[in-house]
């Protein structure tokens, strides 16, 4: 996260996350921090809190069904479903006249 959060400085405001063990580390944490942004922690079992994870979560189980061993999938068939999710977005955003694309 890091690595993204330098490689796009001006894209990432702030993150929401759950109570996973990757922001349990105050070290990391306080790194993003140091790069100005902000760090929200979401409460248990409240996913309306962190909309746009359940969202992308929600396009993703359209190709990877909730239980499915993600083992054998590899990096490419991963990036070519995200890329398929953001090619539907793309529609979807066109459609109601918003002329954006979404990177």
């Amino acid at each position: 996260m890091c690595q993204l959060l330098k490689d796009y400085p001006s894209a990432v405001k702030s993150i929401t996350c759950d109570r996973g063990s990757e922001f349990i580390n105050q070290g990391y944490v306080g790194l993003i921090e140091s790069k100005g942004n902000k760090i929200y922690l979401a409460n248990a079992y409240s996913p309306q809190e962190r909309g746009c994870n359940e969202n992308h979560n929600g396009l993703l189980r359209e190709y990877y069904p909730k239980g499915t061993d993600l083992t054998p999938v590899d990096q490419q068939e991963l990036n070519q479903a995200v890329e398929s999710t953001k090619k539907n977005i793309e529609l979807e955003v066109g459609s109601i006249g918003i002329p954006q694309r979404i990177t």
